[in-house]
């Protein structure tokens, strides 16, 4: 076995790679739940990972400098995990976590130089060939001359009578020649900024087009592609990807743009060698010689208190105010605890034999992830009724990753047959509400894509909205 990677971006150990795949073989077990490599590249290169030959669940980032991930892949059980990227010249980080047991592993990279594509020379043309001249023919000066035949004298032609001249042909006049159409301008395209969660009016000062032929109610704008933070509104119904609306609308202020409500939930992901804080309050999990355990600081008496002293791995704490939560154990064994900072209680919420992990805490409200043997769900528990529940049990698709915030849940969906359904999805725990938001986290900008008319020619453009 190799020399062991580093846990942190520190000590990552430095690997070196060619268009030749480079085979690494390691393990991460109790004691090492995650292996870091730091990874060089000179030359935008075509980059290939591989991960298998494990037998507990394994997962694998690809992470840029800053320590923020580029891809990860996150494949249930021991099925092989892969990653391919086409990557700029920089240096790169590879992150192999322990989702299960101990386990050996093996990681297989290379990297191959992306070339320039070289344009083929232009042929120069060939020269036009230049005739050679005919040959010209000798005189035979052997053979005499023959005597010259004489040549009659020419007989006059009648003089013909003059012809009739004809009458002049009248011009036709020409038929005026329309004028040519000319497609609309988009004299104005500012953009938009809105607060979130509220509504604002996109005005003749945010966007206008003019035309030369035609007036403001016959230049029709068609909504391509709508934005995806907030909905459109023609005087309060919601425009959709070929909705229309005119100048006209535009100039009486009928068009206006609502951004979702709520802020961005909290990450998902959780690296349990970090720290957490939440008002000053601190919590993070420490290795005591046999396993990890939790430590709590309390910034209200400034004490450090060990919340656990056992013998499984206390892993991926979340905290709130004073409330924290964690999972306790691995694979089967693992299960969530919750601990009140008000009363300075733990009450432990899972006890079977299913993997739960991923654990996220809002307030006193708390969600996490349910690993069955076919899928994945996303269980909840909500503090104002005291009660358990699930999101969906469907077995279709497995709910991952997790978020909170208040008595809303983020979460991603990936469907086992394609991928229609797939995406971002929030949960509201008091109506059992669910919404799709689509994927990746909230943005601070959007768009929609247009074309105006005037019947005969059209104009594309596209309009940003900055969300602050």
């Amino acid at each position: 076995m190799a020399r062991d990677p580093g846990s942190t971006f520190g000590s990552a150990r430095r690997i070196n790679l060619t268009d030749r795949t480079r085979t690494l073989r390691n393990d991460v077990g109790e004691g090492d739940r995650l292996d870091f490599y730091r990874v060089r590249l000179n030359t935008r290169s075509s980059f290939n990972l591989r991960l298998n030959q494990f037998d507990e669940n394994v997962d694998v980032s690809l992470l840029n400098r800053q320590g923020r991930a580029i891809e990860r892949s996150f494949r249930r059980g021991n099925r092989g995990e892969r990653i391919s990227e086409e990557l700029d010249p920089g240096t790169y980080f590879i992150k192999v976590i322990r989702r299960g047991g101990e386990t050996n592993y093996r990681l297989r990279l290379s990297a191959s130089t992306l070339l320039e594509p070289v344009p083929a020379p232009t042929p120069e043309p060939f020269p036009t060939p230049i005739p050679a001249p005919a040959p010209t023919p000798s005189p035979d000066l052997g053979s005499p001359s023959p005597a010259p035949e004489p040549i009659p004298a020419p007989t006059p032609e009648p003089t013909p009578a003059p012809a009739p001249v004809p009458e002049p042909t009248p011009t036709p006049t020409p038929a005026p020649t329309p004028a040519p159409n000319t497609a609309p301008t988009i004299s104005i395209n500012t953009g938009l900024t809105v607060d979130r969660g509220s509504t604002a009016t996109i005005t003749t000062s945010n966007l206008a087009a003019t035309d030369l032929e035609e007036g403001g109610d016959r230049l029709v704008f068609t909504l391509n592609s709508p934005p995806s933070q907030g909905n459109l509104f023609l005087n309060g119904s919601t425009l959709q990807g070929g909705s229309t609306f005119t100048q006209e609308d535009i100039n009486n202020n009928r068009i206006t743009f609502q951004t979702f409500p709520g802020t961005q939930l909290p990450s998902a992901s959780s690296n349990p060698f970090e720290p957490k804080i939440s008002n000053s309050n601190v919590v993070w999990n420490a290795f005591d010689g046999q396993d990890y355990e939790l430590f709590f600081f309390n910034a209200a008496t400034g004490n450090t208190t060990r919340l656990t002293d056992n013998s499984v791995d206390d892993l991926s704490p979340q905290i709130s105010g004073s409330n924290i939560v964690w999972q306790s154990g691995t694979g089967s064994s693992a299960d969530i605890f919750f601990y009140n900072g008000s009363s300075g209680t733990t009450r432990r919420f899972t006890e079977d034999s299913i993997e739960d992990i991923n654990p996220q805490i809002s307030g006193s409200n708390v969600t996490w992830q349910k690993k069955f043997d076919t899928h994945s769900d996303i269980f909840f528990y909500n503090s104002s009724s005291d009660s358990f529940d699930v999101i969906d049990n469907g077995a279709g698709f497995d709910d991952v990753t997790p978020g909170i915030s208040g008595n809303e849940i983020a979460f991603r969906r990936e469907e086992f047959n394609g991928t229609a359904n797939d995406g971002v999805f929030v949960f509201n725990i008091d109506n059992r509400s669910t919404r799709r938001v689509g994927a990746g986290e909230v943005a601070s900008s959007d768009s929609f894509n247009f074309n105006v008319s005037d019947g005969s020619a059209s104009t594309f453009g596209t309009f940003n909205l900055t969300i602050s």
